[in-house]
């Protein structure tokens, strides 16, 4: 049966191109017989690993051929497809992206002839990339851009504390029940009446109360802290002194607070960290969840001088010094990849923990 080999030559002999620039080269054809081909096909392929999965993503690109070719026949196609915008190539711990041109040849009633050349996509120079939390990037603009959205938010807020009521109603009836019954109540007289449980058997029954109200206390602790850190605190603005920093340069942060309440700070941080990340959905039907993974790449932490207690209304201002990692790379961030630069805030109040705040700064991308 007829044959024919393709391969793929860029223009740039170091098969680099910046997102926006254009992906040149030529699809060479070779053929050993005559040989139909109903469509030389581009494909556009982005390769991503997040962990220890992976996934392949195919989009056409062009089609440069339909026709015979025939035998012993080498043909050269050119090609020029727009180069995706993000997000460039990048190979860390939890993160991994590669693209590549795949052409295929489909040869009617035969095995298609198929080749791939990878290629590296740098990300566009300098401008600030979109600062969105990949996470949740419409739930954080519903909730800090609306009034709707702050309401929806407190009414939530306040749903742990809800839900303990009628455990804690429960736990003082069943109280109030059992020391009635052990001890207030009068003693039964009379030839067939039973002796009372001997006193230990009685403390272990007053085990009840504390069960109803201990055990959902624990399970909404976190939920119930979070609330108390809100009702003291407030919202925790946190603001950097440019929204696009290159490595060795410092950044001026600052934390606003106006608590709602007057409260005791034990301790106020700054801390920023340069870190890679991917989400991806893997399974299907009703095993189908989303992964998510997170790495580290750099880190740097500065205390905030704060005052031990605060005024219900007034205004405070923390003030701190971070720098930029030498070595951090240039950041992206996209809804399944990101590569992202934080600097967050954490005031922590006595007894209820550290609330938390972030900022995300753009690294623009190494030139060269």
């Amino acid at each position: 049966m007829a044959q024919c080999e393709l391969s793929i030559e860029f223009d740039n002999p170091g098969a680099t191109f910046r997102a926006g620039e254009p992906i040149t080269g030529n699809v060479r054809v070779r053929t050993t017989g005559e040989v139909r081909c109903d469509g030389l096909n581009l494909l556009l392929c982005l390769t991503r690993k997040v962990g220890g999965r992976s996934e392949r993503r195919e989009t056409p690109a062009a089609t440069l051929f339909k026709g015979t070719w025939p035998g012993g026949a080498a043909r050269s196609y050119p090609f020029s497809v727009p180069s995706p915008a993000s997000p460039p190539t990048w190979s860390g711990k939890a993160l991994g992206t590669s693209w590549a041109i795949d052409a295929t040849a489909d040869v009617p009633w035969a095995i298609d002839a198929r080749t791939t050349r990878e290629f590296t996509l740098l990300p566009p120079p300098g401008g600030p990339a979109p600062l969105e939390d990949p996470r949740a990037p419409a739930l954080r603009r519903f909730v800090q851009g609306s009034d709707t959205g702050r309401i929806v938010t407190g009414v939530l807020g306040c749903l742990p504390v809800l839900f303990l009521v009628p455990f804690v109603l429960a736990g003082l009836g069943s109280f109030v029940f059992l020391l009635f019954l052990f001890f207030l109540a009068p003693p039964e007289q009379g030839p067939g009446a039973e002796p009372p449980p001997p006193l230990p058997l009685q403390l272990v029954f007053f085990l009840i109360p504390l069960l109803f109200v201990g055990v959902p206390f624990l399970i909404l602790r976190p939920l119930l802290s979070a609330w108390m850190r809100r009702r003291r605190l407030g919202e925790i603005l946190v603001s950097a002194s440019a929204a696009t920093a290159r490595p060795g340069e410092a950044l001026r942060v600052k934390v606003t607070l106006r608590p709602p309440a007057a409260c005791d700070i034990a301790s106020a941080t700054l801390d920023l960290a340069v870190e890679e990340g991917g989400s991806m959905v893997v399974g299907s039907g009703k095993n189908r969840r989303t992964v998510v993974e997170n790495a580290v790449l750099h880190a740097a932490a500065a205390p905030l001088v704060h005052p031990r207690r605060v005024e219900a209304g007034r205004p405070i201002v923390l003030e701190g010094t971070l720098t930029i990692p030498p070595g951090a790379p240039g950041t992206f961030v996209t809804p399944d990849a990101w590569v992202r630069c934080a600097v967050r805030a954490a005031v922590t109040l006595p007894r209820w923990g550290a609330e938390r705040a972030e900022v995300l700064v753009h690294i623009p991308p190494r030139e060269g």
